[in-house]
């Protein structure tokens, strides 16, 4: 737990030293971000988070979200809160710390969890990953889209047992699911 504890307030210090030293982070390649970066031994991403995690968590609050940890028997990694605190609405965040807690959920758990949370664009964590590239054959486009229909499709089929839907969602979640098989037969 102390160790949680310490990995925890160290990160929470980075982000506040690099506020402290550069109010502003800039975008793309920057001299004195890269100097900071080399200087820290950090990746871009987690000096991001750091920064994050540090403005909208003052020292009162890390040392409550601590206690809170403690007394839950929950060691709180920092890549938990960062998922957390990447929330704007600090009603959010708190209903979201209380169920990390509750449900002792990993880093991808919470982050999942943020994301599904229904707020509006700007203030939902970032999503990230490549761009779907389609190719400029038709055979190969087709291929990739029955690739990713047949993908959608079995994560469709394992999460609706695992999801609770009212009757109303479930028939909607499975008719998109047979709509997805129909159009996948209709390829072939």
């Amino acid at each position: 737990m102390s160790q949680a504890v310490k990995g925890l307030r160290d990160f929470w210090f980075l982000g506040a030293d690099s506020l402290a030293l550069n109010p502003t982070f800039p975008r793309g390649r920057n001299r004195r971000k890269a100097d900071e970066l080399v200087r820290l031994n950090v990746s871009v991403e987690k000096l991001r988070l750091a920064r994050i995690f540090a403005s909208r968590c003052n020292p009162a609050e890390l040392n409550e979200r601590i206690a809170e940890a403690r007394a839950a028997q929950y060691p709180p990694h920092w890549s938990v809160l960062a998922a957390i605190y990447a929330i704007e609405p600090e009603a959010a965040r708190l209903t979201l710390w209380k169920a990390a807690m509750e449900n002792r959920l990993s880093a991808h758990e919470a982050l999942l969890r943020a994301r599904a949370v229904d707020l509006p664009r700007h203030a939902r964590p970032a999503t990230s990953g490549r761009k779907i590239k389609v190719p400029q054959d038709p055979a190969l486009a087709l291929q990739r889209v029955k690739e990713l229909t047949g993908h959608w499709e079995a994560t469709m089929g394992a999460a609706q047992d695992v999801l609770q839907l009212t009757p109303s969602k479930r028939r909607a979640f499975q008719q998109a699911r047979s709509a997805m098989g129909d159009f996948l037969k209709r390829l072939a």
